[in-house]
């Protein structure tokens, strides 16, 4: 169920169809009807996550990892590589954003080296948008926008399957994929799943 109070603190609109909020429940909708009830999630600091807090149920202790209290971007890859070690065979889905992947990326080696069976769920909104919403005005010269590399041509090259999902729309689609399911299964290695979230 939501919790409406904490749904209100992230900034972001819900209930609006192409709403921001409404891309956040569609892509964790998909995900959770995706999801066996075994599996991980590991979520980096991002609004995907902070929504999926109060949208994404969590019914058995240790199934939903994340770094209280200590606010570490780039968490979401390493930790879902320390669960998939820790509970082999258990899928595992790092939640994370475009800008705290890219504090960890280089880390898709040992996923890879190890197959891994980790689902990266990349929430693309082209910025460090939850920094950029906590500084507020603040810091009137900050710019969030990060360099934006081409996560496909990442995923290329450290020989990981890449999904491009245009919008949360395309989410449920793309993880009914035969490679994807086979990761969900446990039985592959790391994939990405790339959504684009509207800003």
């Amino acid at each position: 169920a939501d919790a409406p109070e904490a749904l209100a603190r992230l900034g972001v609109e819900f209930g609006r169809p192409g709403s921001l909020g409404e891309e956040m429940r569609t892509t964790l909708a998909a995900l959770h009807k995706a999801l066996p009830p075994q599996a991980v999630i590991v979520g980096d600091l991002c609004g995907l996550v902070y929504a999926a807090w109060s949208l994404f149920p969590s019914h058995r202790p240790r199934s939903f990892l994340y770094p209280v209290g200590a606010g570490p971007l780039g968490f979401g890859l390493p930790g879902a590589i320390g669960a998939a070690v820790a509970w082999p065979g258990t899928p595992v889905v790092a939640l994370v954003g475009d800008g705290g992947l890219q504090f960890s990326l280089q880390e898709l080696a040992v996923a890879v080296e190890q197959s891994l069976p980790i689902l990266i769920l990349l929430w693309n909104n082209r910025s460090l948008g939850e920094v950029a919403h906590h500084l507020g005005d603040n810091f009137a010269n900050f710019d969030p926008a990060t360099p934006l590399p081409d996560f496909a041509r990442l995923c290329s090259a450290y020989r990981v399957p890449h999904v491009l999902c245009p919008s949360a729309a395309d989410v449920g689609q793309a993880l009914c994929r035969a490679d994807v399911q086979r990761t969900l299964a446990g039985r592959g290695g790391p994939m990405m799943v790339e959504v684009l979230s509207v800003q």
